[in-house]
């Protein structure tokens, strides 16, 4: 499935209900990329690509193989793998990474709906939550022997404010080594999109960790002398380009010059159909898009994803045995990423990674003209000048999609997650430090586990301020859930009644202060739904809702509000709505309207989209913690809440540096796609609990956990 997505053949098995996405990515064209640039490759990493290849298809045709049973239900047969499908499939998920596109369309929209009015729902970032990098941040140079030495940022000299990212000093662990602890944050599915992985390269490396299903290498994990992890570093490597074509649509205007579009045809076979022909239509800038997202202007879409990128560093990484190499390393990865890093010797580092576009004007907020040629890309940001940091003062790195520094000297972009979750985990790093105890491994991996709200406690106290106020309006119902959300302690556990009145109150609140004025779609462009529930379900406004309605009710002056009737008049009008709501729901009792009722999580399967086929491949649901502001990530769709939609913990590791075998990790639902297999959905059990089972990595453990052995041959 992953290579079918990613080159835009979905509907050769799935039929009409595929086009819209093989269309788009058609368009986005990665299995032409890969194609034209494969010969492109460094040598290293096109012999990864051979090797894989080899052992998929020698796996796929061997006496023991046995196809998942998805191929006969969809009526298909195996097709041979290539090394140009894993390319195509990396540059799919490098793009799936990338960000800025689907906020400028957002962005723009309400513009031009509410004019002066959106600046009260920018994305503005909490300035008490953290960012990755203080500054002056300790910024590393190469000098002129090759070695790396610290030095602070030569653009930076304001008050450090704080240090942010997944690896933990030894000075804060029992063990006296770096603890790394990494849960990066992709859809969940079943099959999981991770597999657990430990390769050995005689004489060369021997890692174990995790990779994507369909590509070579290992993204996340350690090798015998350093480990790193990753999050999204939501950094904008994308514009969209307003394009101005002549009459016939042949040709685009660029500066005082006419030149001609690009045009391609691209066949897509649909099952039980007639073939689709989409007419590919380009200009310097990237493919025209707007047809897509009901733009009425040409716009070109262009996005460093797009580009010929090479993965070599996915492979050098695993060989890597200190700071120097690792840096040297993840310099060249193409993924926006905050990679963190610890190693054996007691270093913790972290580095940004990714291509990161200069722009000759503008900042990539909207849309901007492309014929006048004055918002062209003028180059990017020099590899080793992007933000990175060894040995902090402060004992750790923490990066959750945060900020990663309020300035580096250039634009990174400013679409970051809004801080709760990174702020919470500050919070807990801080208090151990202050106790003067030191970290277990066991406390480390609880943090990824953490369902406080930080929000949610912010939320709640200016709710108390007001009580007065909100309870001589409310009905005697409405008190008595009100009484309960104002004794909420901000944890969103599954148990938890006041976790369900916050949610519910913040969702209803927001949309009775939004629908009249803007209608329940632009609302929810607002509240994070993505431009194309296909393509991009949701954008960055997700983690921005309480902030937006903190900002507004905080604010006596908002014209929102004012639109709305005062703040008392909003706050209760949507606080009554969600408890009928809940009341029609779950029923009459308060104490019954426990949170994991209508907050699950699951891992869909492509089959399991109808019914009955989702009780058959689909994992779940099951009653789940936690929101969007938690460590432990949960949030959910505007369109559909209160259900985890789109993007959770999937994958969960907490390695030791001061001796991996007590190292540990988890992923779901299991590590086989084969339905009926024991391992098809096996670790959900201990996924959903938070358990972490041991990273077998020395000889004895892995012999006395075998269970079995598979040799393949040339």
């Amino acid at each position: 499935i992953n290579r079918r997505i990613a080159l835009g053949r979905l509907s050769e098995i799935v039929g009409i209900v595929g086009l819209v996405t093989d269309r788009f990515l058609r368009t986005l064209g990665f299995g032409l990329t890969a194609q034209t640039h494969f010969d492109r490759l460094s040598p290293l990493f096109k012999e990864s690509l051979e090797a894989y290849t080899l052992g998929i298809n020698a796996f796929a045709q061997s006496s023991i193989s046995r196809l998942p049973i998805e191929f006969s239900i969809l009526g298909i047969e195996y097709e041979p793998w290539t090394p140009q499908q894993s390319l195509a499939f990396a540059l799919f998920m490098n793009w799936q990474m990338s960000m800025g596109w689907n906020m400028e369309v957002s962005r723009s929209a309400l513009i031009d709906l509410v004019g002066d009015h959106f600046a009260e729902l920018e994305l503005e970032y909490p300035e008490i939550n953290p960012s990755v990098i203080p500054i002056p941040y300790e910024y590393n140079l190469l000098d002129t022997e090759g070695r790396y030495k610290r030095s602070e940022s030569p653009y930076l000299n304001t008050k450090m404010k704080g240090s942010n990212a997944w690896s933990i000093s030894g000075v804060l662990t029992q063990t006296k080594k770096p603890i790394l602890c990494n849960d990066p944050h992709l859809p969940l599915s079943t099959p999981s999109i991770w597999q657990q992985v430990h390769l050995i390269v005689p004489d060369s490396f021997n890692v174990i960790g995790v990779s994507f299903i369909g590509a070579p290498g290992i993204l996340i994990g350690h090798n015998e002398h350093i480990a790193w992890g990753f999050t999204l570093s939501f950094v904008d490597q994308e514009d969209l380009v307003l394009e101005q074509l002549d009459a016939r649509n042949i040709q685009y205007k660029f500066k005082d010059q006419w030149k001609p579009l690009v045009i391609r045809q691209e066949i897509i076979h649909i099952k039980g159909e007639p073939d689709y022909i989409e007419n590919v239509t380009s200009t310097h800038h990237g493919p025209l898009v707007h047809d897509f997202f009901g733009l009425t202007k040409p716009t070109a879409y262009r996005s460093i994803s797009l580009e010929f990128n090479d993965f070599h560093s996915v492979i050098d990484v695993l060989e890597c045995k200190n700071w120097d190499e690792f840096s040297r390393a993840v310099m060249e990865f193409p993924f926006p990423l905050n990679v963190a890093y610890a190693d054996v010797n007691g270093n913790i580092g972290y580095w940004l990674t990714g291509r990161i576009p200069i722009r000759e004007k503008g900042n990539g907020k909207l849309p901007v003209p492309g014929w006048t040629g004055e918002y062209e890309w003028i180059g990017e940001i020099p590899k080793g000048k992007l933000p990175h940091g060894l040995n902090p003062e402060a004992g750790y790195y923490i990066s959750a999609n945060n900020r990663i520094t309020e300035d580096c000297g250039f634009f990174l972009g400013d679409n970051f997650v809004s801080g709760y979750r990174s702020a919470r985990i500050v919070q807990i790093l801080e208090t151990k430090k202050k106790s003067g105890q030191k970290f277990s491994m066991v406390e480390l991996a609880a943090i990824q586990m953490d369902i406080v709200s930080l929000a949610a406690i912010e939320f709640v106290a200016l709710m108390r301020e007001l009580e007065l106020e909100i309870s001589e309006k409310l009905t005697p119902e409405a008190k008595e859930a009100f009484s309960e959300l104002i004794g909420f302690n901000g944890t969103m556990s599954v148990s938890s009644s006041g976790a369900s009145l916050y949610s519910i109150s913040k969702y209803f609140i927001l949309r009775g202060i939004f629908d009249p004025i803007i209608g329940e779609n632009f609302t929810n462009l607002l509240l994070g739904y993505g431009v194309h529930p296909l393509l991009s379900p949701e954008s960055e406004f997700l983690s921005y809702d309480i902030v937006t309605l903190l900002r507004i009710l905080k604010n006596p002056d908002s014209w929102w509000l004012n639109q709305s009737g005062g703040r008392i008049e909003a706050i209760t009008r949507g606080f009554e709505l969600g408890v009928s709501w809940l009341r029609t729901t779950l029923g009459p009792s308060v104490q019954g309207w426990s949170w994991g009722k209508i907050h699950r999580v699951a891992f869909p399967h492509l089959l399991g989209e109808e019914h009955p086929l989702d009780r058959i491949f689909s994992v779940g649901p099951f009653p789940f913690g936690g929101d969007q502001d938690t460590p432990h990530l949960a949030g959910f769709n505007p369109v559909n809440p209160y259900d985890v939609s789109g993007w959770s913990t999937h994958y969960r590791q907490c390695i030791d540096l001061s001796d991996f075998s007590q190292s540990r990790w988890i992923h779901g639902p299991g590590q086989s796609g084969q339905l009926g297999s024991p391992h098809y959905d096996d670790l959900v059990d201990d996924w959903l609990k938070g358990n972490l089972n041991p990273m077998l990595w020395t000889d004895r453990q892995i012999d006395d956990n075998i269970e079995g052995v598979f040799t393949l041959e040339k």
